[in-house]
């Protein structure tokens, strides 16, 4: 059978229409890296879950019990993405209990990553080696920003709004390409980076940080070079 057959199969939420799939994969290497890409970020997510209703749940013993609550999430695997060595993107938010290290660092190509209700005050260190991300969400209660992100030479978006952030590391000014900084919905006091440097950066969005106020020369740096500024 071909593999966008066995995909099918593998992309159900049937458990009996995946367990065929699983048959039909053998020794067909394109379906196995899909299987291992299920694995991981099962590894990842639900694997780490105290939560009765999974734990509890009979169904889950089997890998295809696994997959198929796995697919009932659209966006936890992408449907274009058949290999770990593929995926571009990650929305690994609403797992608080998630264990990410060191399994994403397997994600070599990955270029947009979105974290929300994982219950992390601060990022690991080992997240700053993710050097193809081009765009960071994070809405989680992010209390520290570690100095690191300046690692993240590729990226274009970041947006850390809604979190508990009250320190902002200078070293965001290395992030040449970046486009758009949303820090809105933080603690922030003091926004020290040197936006100059920031070249490509195009929206600037500082609002709702109470005790945030912002330079006059901050200000009119952005008026004169047309950064959209939110504050």
């Amino acid at each position: 059978m071909s593999f966008k057959n066995i995909r099918s199969l593998l992309r159900s939420t049937e458990i009996n229409k995946i367990e065929e799939g699983l048959k039909l994969a053998k020794n067909n290497p394109t379906a196995e890296s899909l299987i291992n890409l299920y694995r991981s970020i099962w590894k990842m997510t639900y694997a780490n879950s105290s939560d009765p209703d999974i734990t509890n749940n009979t169904s889950l013993n089997s890998l295809a019990g696994k997959m198929a609550l796995m697919n009932e999430q659209e966006d936890l695997i992408p449907a274009e993405f058949d290999s770990i060595e593929m995926v571009e993107s990650l929305d690994l938010g609403g797992f608080p209990e998630a264990v990410f290290f060191p399994e994403l660092l397997q994600y070599k190509n990955l270029k947009t990553i979105e974290f929300w209700d994982n219950d992390m005050p601060e990022l690991a260190d080992d997240f700053f080696k993710i050097t193809t991300l081009e765009n960071l969400y994070i809405c989680d209660g992010l209390k520290t920003l570690s100095p690191l992100i300046g690692n993240l030479k590729q990226l274009k978006s970041l947006n850390l709004n809604g979190n508990q952030i009250n320190t902002v590391p200078t070293e965001i000014a290395s992030l040449e390409k970046l486009e758009l900084l949303d820090l809105s919905f933080n603690e922030i006091k003091d926004f020290s980076v040197d936006i100059k440097k920031l070249k490509n950066l195009k929206t600037l969005v500082l609002k709702d940080n109470p005790d945030l106020k912002l330079s006059d020369e901050l200000i009119e740096y952005c008026q004169n070079n047309q950064i959209e500024l939110l504050h």
